[in-house]
């Protein structure tokens, strides 16, 4: 039994009054005392109900054997039966819907109007042609998760990013628009907050956790586990250093809680307006620790290119595929007349370049990392001040000893390694 679905589904109904919920707690009685108690004296609307419904459930009851029974109890004229009793059985269905949500190897849901459930499951797209999605059903996920500013945004934008909440998992969500009616492609956040060491990770990245000053930015393609090697750093100087961290995300991930370190979240549409604004009121707010979930643009990179020059520890994340793309990214951000300036600030302030990417293991069970490492050392701060960023892949070859590897490097090691099928590897160039 789940109470989020319930509850999604019971409040949508709108057809629901004081006296069948006062009928509902009756019944739940008769079939089971326990289970019924309190609830003509406490419930009067849907989040009381809930919220007993949840205490009862922590009692370790079972209360769907009881709902179950509620609905073939046909001696009341309640709301089941005013309104149909395919109301309790649609709410089955769906839940049986979603039983795969909480299978590890799938990263994306795609829930579009007209058409059969998808999902990717270790890098491939799988339909589940027997789950037929209505509009109704993306009317029901946007209503019950977004507020009205994010309901506004989506009716005149046609998009938007945010969070969702499934059967008790959090999804980070894009919604859009199709012919077919809305559309929506929900990312499985992980509650557990990761661990570095539960992680085959370059010791260069440990090294990031002693760093207290500088830029830090982890690349690579959309699903290549950005997030979680930033959460896990995170989690690192939680656990380690008495530090104010502040993050700015669109939507918030992994929700640490205070160890340490004291932690401060911040969602992008929600809490602050946009990253830049979020970024500039973090310079006030004194932090030691900042992590921008995307530098979209050119007041967001500069913003913390300055909060690294002053002092505070930067992460950003950018999706491209490599040290040299990453660099280039943010000087062509800004106008020509600018650039020559912005490389002297890059050279000083960025500290390292994490590329990663997710490869399907040999034998098929799941995935596994490869990094590409760059240390802003002194040979590459001349690269980067002389605009010989193209050079940069040779100093990175040579600099094992700084611990910087290339992308090849680590996918040959891994295909040594019998990690991954060669063919893995040759399809990532």
């Amino acid at each position: 039994f789940n109470v989020d679905k319930f509850k999604l589904n019971f409040f949508l109904s709108k057809k629901y009054t004081d006296k069948n919920i006062l009928s509902f707690g009756d019944t739940l009685h008769k079939v089971h005392p326990l289970a019924g108690q309190g609830f003509n004296m406490t419930v009067r609307d849907i989040k009381s109900l809930t919220d007993q419904i949840q205490k009862n459930i922590d009692l370790g009851l079972e209360l769907s054997t009881a709902i179950i029974a509620f609905e073939k109890d046909r001696k009341h004229n309640n709301f089941f039966f005013a309104y149909g009793i395919d109301f309790l059985h649609n709410f089955f269905e769906k839940e049986n819907r979603f039983k795969i949500l909480d299978n590890k190897k799938i990263s994306d849901f795609h829930i579009r109007s007209g058409s059969p459930l998808a999902y990717r499951q270790t890098g491939e797209i799988i339909k589940v042609e027997d789950v037929m999605v209505t509009a109704q059903d993306l009317k029901d996920l946007l209503s019950m998760n977004c507020n009205e500013h994010e309901l506004e945004k989506f009716n005149k934008t046609h998009e938007l990013d945010t969070s969702v909440t499934l059967s008790g998992l959090r999804f980070r969500a894009n919604f859009y628009k199709t012919i077919k009616g809305p559309a929506c492609v929900c990312r499985r956040v992980e509650s557990k907050i990761p661990d570095m060491d539960q992680f085959s990770l370059p010791q260069a990245l440990y090294d990031i956790v002693d760093f207290h000053k500088g830029l830090v930015l982890v690349t690579g393609p959309t699903g290549s586990g950005k997030s979680t090697t930033l959460a896990a750093i995170v989690n690192e100087i939680n656990k380690t250093r008495n530090a104010n961290i502040i993050t700015v995300e669109d939507p918030v991930e992994f929700i640490h809680t205070d160890n340490k370190s004291i932690i401060s979240h911040r969602e992008v549409g929600k809490q602050t307006e946009t990253f830049a604004a979020a970024l500039k009121a973090a310079l006030r707010e004194d932090p030691d620790v900042i992590l921008v979930g995307e530098m979209r643009d050119l007041e967001t990179i500069s913003l913390a290119l300055t909060a690294a020059e002053t002092g505070h520890l930067v992460f950003g994340t950018l999706h491209t595929s490599g040290a040299p793309s990453t660099i280039n990214r943010i000087i062509d951000v800004f106008p020509p007349e600018q650039q020559e300036q912005i490389r002297a600030q890059i050279s000083t302030s960025l500290k390292m370049v994490v590329t990663q990417r997710l490869l399907k293991t040999r034998d098929g069970a799941g995935r596994v990392g490869a990094f590409e490492i760059m240390k802003c050392t002194a040979p590459i701060q001349n690269l980067i001040r002389e605009a010989k960023i193209h050079q940069i892949p040779s100093i990175m070859q040579t600099a094992v000893r700084d611990g910087m590897i290339t992308m090849d490097k680590s996918l040959e090691e891994l295909v040594k390694s019998g990690k991954i099928d060669p063919g893995a590897a040759r399809s990532e160039h």
